[in-house]
């Protein structure tokens, strides 16, 4: 009887961690896109926009379908 209890209590404590680290990762991993403001001409490449919104103090940027820079920071 002992041993199913201490079965039972760590499969409790491996759902408990397993929640509490998938609630972390999605508050953290959500990207808010705002436009350049100072990014000129077509994106056609991710570096140089990702170079442009890193200085305008944003953690990234990639191109968007229009050729347009997108800078994101987390939100």
């Amino acid at each position: 009887m002992e041993r199913k209890t201490l079965r039972v209590l760590f499969m409790l404590f491996l759902l408990l961690a397993t929640d509490v680290d998938v609630a972390v990762k999605t508050a953290e991993g959500k990207l808010c896109p705002f436009p350049s403001k100072k990014f000129k001409g077509d994106c056609l490449n991710d570096k140089p926009c990702v170079n442009t919104c890193t200085t305008e103090g944003f953690s990234t940027g990639s191109c968007n379908p229009k050729c347009l820079c997108d800078c994101f920071l987390y939100c």
